[in-house]
């Protein structure tokens, strides 16, 4: 289903931004 491939793109690009937003959160905790 192509329909099916478009939400798995969608989950997979969200997974990527959420994963880039709580790395930039936890650097400065790392960092101290």
């Amino acid at each position: 289903n192509d329909g099916r491939l478009l939400i798995r793109k969608f989950i997979y690009l969200f997974l990527i931004y959420n994963a880039k937003v709580t790395g930039q959160m936890l650097a400065p905790i790392s960092l101290r």
